[in-house]
């Protein structure tokens, strides 16, 4: 009978570790100042800007606003609407891109900014897209290292570079990369 018992708890066990999915790592900053976790993005605020609801980790079951770590995107103005130029594309792909959707956020040195907001890395859950360097790479921002959370400045500059020799999405006609204040997006 033993004999027999064998083969079945093998395959009780690797049958039932083939249904379990492992948890993927993404890259954060050197010395992160929180653990990875899983988020469900609530909304985008405006291109770099989301409102997230903490799905495990420390802050399990809490819903906070959280900033894009080292990216800027063109400022929308939700009150008169003098939007600067290319801000609502911006803030319509970080919609498209990432609102309603499960990700992962990771840290760099300091978790929040001056204005409370946590700041993060942001992994789309499906395919791992690194959101804040899609946002650059597509044109929708600039790369804005902020020290001592500048985990991914190069390669953010790198991507910045591409964007705006290849004249994609704010380098291109009618903004050019600027002036920030300029009507028309």
């Amino acid at each position: 009978m033993h004999v027999f018992l064998r083969p079945l708890l093998l395959l009780l066990l690797f049958g039932g570790l083939a249904g379990c999915e492992a948890t993927p790592v993404y890259p954060a900053g050197e010395a992160p100042c929180s653990a990875q976790a899983k988020v469900l993005v609530e909304e985008a605020v405006d291109g770099d800007t989301v409102v997230l609801t903490f799905l495990d980790g420390e802050r399990v079951g809490f819903t906070l606003s959280a900033r894009l770590i080292g990216i800027d995107t063109p400022e929308v103005d939700h009150d008169n609407e003098d939007h600067d130029c290319f801000a609502l594309p911006a803030w319509q792909e970080t919609i498209d891109v990432i609102a309603g959707r499960e990700a992962y956020v990771t840290f760099d040195s300091e978790c929040n900014d001056d204005y409370g907001r946590l700041l993060v890395y942001l992994f789309r859950e499906e395919d791992g897209l690194f959101v804040n360097r899609h946002l650059i790479a597509e044109g929708f921002a600039r790369a804005c290292p902020v020290s001592p959370n500048n985990t991914f400045a190069s390669e953010f500059g790198d991507a910045e570079q591409t964007a705006e020799s290849e004249r994609i999405g704010r380098w291109d006609d009618p903004c050019n990369g600027g002036p920030e204040g300029f009507q028309g997006g």
